[in-house]
């Protein structure tokens, strides 16, 4: 054993860096949401020891946030401005419904950390589109409120075996004359995945958008 790898101590990575712990995180993340995610099972992830993921990182938040500017900059890099508003703003609440689910636990964060950077680029992102689209500031707040209330309910579920493309069962038989109003919607919505009924939505939400409205 060299003196060099003597003084780096057993376990740890030559080339660790903040890049990789924060990859190696994304990856726990996306195996088994935030929850579990933590500095042991990082290390372990990484093939370092707890310690020198603690040099990076002070504790388990400063990672999940890092991850969450990586999540944030998924959902929002695909803005193209050349796009009509409407466009853009349906690309934009698709491409977070992807990003959150693929990251159980991140849209939950970014909920209750909403002064942090990502959660503050991803508001950014929403009112940009719709400021380019010629709504006014207050329009635009009123826009933002509907938007960002329109979220697929899977994201509090936090469990990355829960998918959205699960389809809408037939209703129960078990209770013939029972709910009669489930029974005369029901055909309208069996066979259709979660997935689908959320992009239909925001198809729907976006269109009911008006600049001009006050």
């Amino acid at each position: 054993m060299t003196a060099q790898q003597a003084a780096r101590g057993p376990g740890i990575p030559r080339h660790l860096s903040r890049e990789l712990i924060v990859d190696a995180a994304l990856k726990l993340v996306r195996e088994g949401g935030v929850a579990a995610l933590s500095m042991r099972r990082l290390a372990a992830e990484l093939d370092a020891t707890v310690a020198i993921t603690y040099h990076y990182f002070p504790n388990k938040s400063a990672v999940i946030e890092a991850v969450s500017d990586v999540v944030v900059d998924e959902i929002v890099a695909g803005d193209n401005p050349d796009l009509p508003w409407r466009e853009r703003l349906v690309d934009l609440m698709l491409a977070q419904n992807r990003e959150l689910l693929r990251h159980p636990g991140i849209a939950r964060f970014l909920v209750e950390n909403h002064d942090k950077p990502a959660a503050t680029r991803w508001t950014e992102a929403y009112l940009r589109v719709l400021l380019d689209g010629g709504f006014s500031p207050a329009a635009a707040a009123q826009a933002f409120a509907l938007v960002s209330f329109y979220i697929n309910p899977a994201f509090l579920i936090e469990r990355p075996e829960v998918s959205t493309e699960r389809v809408v069962d037939a209703a129960n038989d078990g209770e013939p004359g029972g709910f009669p109003s489930i029974r005369a919607v029901q055909p309208y919505l069996s066979g259709v995945s979660f997935g689908a009924q959320y992009e239909q939505g925001v198809h729907t939400l976006v269109s009911i958008l008006d600049p001009d409205r006050n």
